[in-house]
């Protein structure tokens, strides 16, 4: 579920949506087109201490690049907030800092959509191999899988578009070197992490249970 930031009953209804089932919380604070607070404002002390005391893990859409000290006070004060900062946190350009910052926070995790620029995505991982391969060792309890295909009224995807992407990304992480065909949008070949099947069952759905705070058997 999510939440406006702004709202002044959002504690509330974030409450009524746990107690209806929902498993997280979603915030889009942090992304360029969703930027309207500062991430640490006080104005959300109260959710992320909410979340905290009562595990509820958050997704946070931030841009590390640009918003990372502001993302890093709300860790910093919230040391036991579970959180995904997706898309590598868009640092798959500086594997280094995302894994100084996965150091330092323990409840911190990622996932390796990239959303809508995926050709460039798999293009830049693939000119660092074995960086990437040492990365989702090191971290394969705290990386998810995850593609970030979105399909809404106004952005329809055919069934072969998704299929086909998600082999990209399975690619990615299973091969030696894959190829990716996914319309006119992504075509060639790349050079991929090839992960044991260990370190594959995490990615892609045992560390997703534990941040869901779920029983896998």
């Amino acid at each position: 579920c999510t939440i406006n930031p702004k709202s002044s009953n959002k504690l509330e209804m974030l409450r009524s949506y746990i107690q209806d089932g929902c498993l997280g919380l979603k915030l889009y604070s942090g992304h360029s087109n969703f930027y309207d607070l500062a991430l640490n404002t006080s104005l959300m002390d109260d959710v992320y201490s909410y979340c905290e005391k009562n595990r509820v893990p958050v997704i946070f859409h931030v841009n590390f690049n640009k918003y990372g000290a502001e993302f890093e006070d709300v860790l910093k004060k919230h040391p036991k907030l579970i959180v995904d900062c997706p898309h590598f946190c868009l640092l798959s350009h500086n594997l280094t800092k995302l894994s100084e910052l996965l150091d330092k926070y323990p409840n911190l995790y990622t996932d390796i959509s990239f959303g809508f620029y995926a050709q460039a995505g798999f293009k830049r991982l693939s000119l660092k191999k074995e960086e990437l391969k040492k990365f989702m060792n090191k971290y394969s309890d705290r990386v998810m899988f995850g593609t970030d295909i979105v399909i809404t009224n106004n952005e329809r995807k055919s069934v072969d578009y998704i299929t086909n992407l998600t082999k990209c990304y399975k690619g990615l992480l299973e091969k030696d070197v894959y190829g990716c065909f996914v319309d006119k949008e992504i075509i060639g070949y790349f050079n991929g992490a090839n992960l044991s099947n260990e370190v594959l069952e995490r990615i892609y759905f045992k560390n997703a249970m534990k941040f869901l705070g779920l029983k896998s058997n």
